[in-house]
């Protein structure tokens, strides 16, 4: 089964500021669209993702987004190569569909950046299927993200740090702070959100990664 996904335009709604063009690289994957959108569609069903859920927003007008959610035949280049990936996955523990969401604009074409997300995806899923860690910690291949600036709390206090996972999650922050499982899935949900891997900041992925430490240094 093919991917089915409607695109919508951004109108100028990206999630965060935008990075410099000077900043952008061009792609490096050399994939044509068709790949890139199998290797999504794989992705999101590892997931379980719900189907006709995925939106691509991209920054093409308004205009040149048909009625029927594609891409007008000879449609404007968008003003910026930044995307947004959506989709909703099923959220067992609470038997509903959480909205999920992933950004991009690392490189120069809004293609390249869709296949970052799915490449970023693939590999995080391929990380906790097999297991690699450091010294049996859950989460340890963000480790590396942990070591690089010094050892601090971020300046959270334990509400904070609740709070500041779940902006970037759809759980509710008091649920962050007082079931360990539903604290793990959204670091791992804000983690995929953040990694820089996936499109976002170091700086947001270290405080995150500081978040979730003082959660657990402070669980009762």
């Amino acid at each position: 089964m093919t991917l089915r996904y409607t695109y919508k335009s951004l109108e100028g709604q990206f999630p965060r500021e935008l990075t410099p063009d000077h900043k952008r690289k061009p792609s490096p994957f050399g994939k044509s669209w068709t790949e890139t959108l199998e290797l999504l569609h794989r992705e999101m069903k590892m997931l379980g993702y719900r189907e006709d859920s995925c939106v691509i927003q991209t920054a093409h007008t308004p205009y040149d987004v048909r009625n029927d959610g594609m891409l007008r035949r000879g449609a404007r280049a968008p003003s910026h190569p930044g995307l947004v990936v959506r989709f909703d996955v099923w959220d067992r523990p609470n038997r509903r569909y959480m909205p999920m969401s992933f950004e991009c604009d690392q490189f120069t074409s809004f293609e390249a950046n869709l296949r970052a997300i799915a490449d970023a995806l693939e590999a995080l899923r391929k990380v906790d299927r097999y297991g690699v860690s450091g010294g049996g910690k859950a989460n340890a291949h963000y480790e590396g993200y942990k070591a690089l600036p010094p050892a601090s709390d971020g300046g959270f206090t334990v509400e904070t740090a609740a709070l500041f996972i779940a902006q970037h999650t759809q759980y509710k922050a008091a649920d962050i702070k007082a079931y360990t499982e539903i604290r793990d899935r959204a670091f791992r949900h804000a983690s995929m959100k953040l990694h820089p891997d996936a499109g976002g900041s170091h700086e947001d992925f270290v405080k995150l990664t500081a978040a979730k430490r003082v959660l657990e240094e402070n669980a009762t």
